[in-house]
């Protein structure tokens, strides 16, 4: 697998999310809520089948809502953390047609803050898992 490429494609799988159109496969230098950053992979496992017949990534996808203390941010995190719907976030990104990777998937998702310039957001992590071919050598 390409790792740039993935990070690409689950940018794209993210940006079909109605009204949620400021995304990164890379981290900006600033960041105007909502929007949503699909991070460098956290683990790579390179030896999950013989040969590097198969390799897994897990990816950070950041969805980053309004300031922390904003009253709005209930409603708008709450639907792109739905498990299904339009705005779920976790079903764009598992519905996804990929060509990078054989299968793409949410497998949770856990609050964080985010801070840009200073400033805290309020922010939930999913763990998007990518699993493909390793080694074509």
């Amino acid at each position: 697998m390409n790792i740039g490429d993935v990070m690409d494609e689950i940018a794209a799988a993210v940006k079909t999310v109605p009204d949620l159109q400021r995304v990164f496969a890379y981290r900006p230098d600033s960041v105007d809520p909502p929007c949503v950053i699909v991070d460098y992979p956290l683990n790579i496992d390179y030896q999950g089948a013989y040969s590097r017949g198969m390799d897994m990534l897990t990816f950070p996808v950041m969805v980053i809502v309004s300031l922390v203390h904003d009253r709005t941010a209930k409603d708008l995190l709450t639907k792109y953390l739905d498990g299904s719907g339009t705005h779920s976030l976790k079903a764009a990104i598992d519905g996804y047609e990929y060509t990078a990777a054989d299968s793409v998937t949410v497998t949770n998702a856990e609050p964080s803050a985010e801070t840009y310039a200073a400033i805290d957001y309020l922010a939930y992590t999913l763990d998007v898992v990518a699993v493909g071919t390793g080694s074509t050598d």
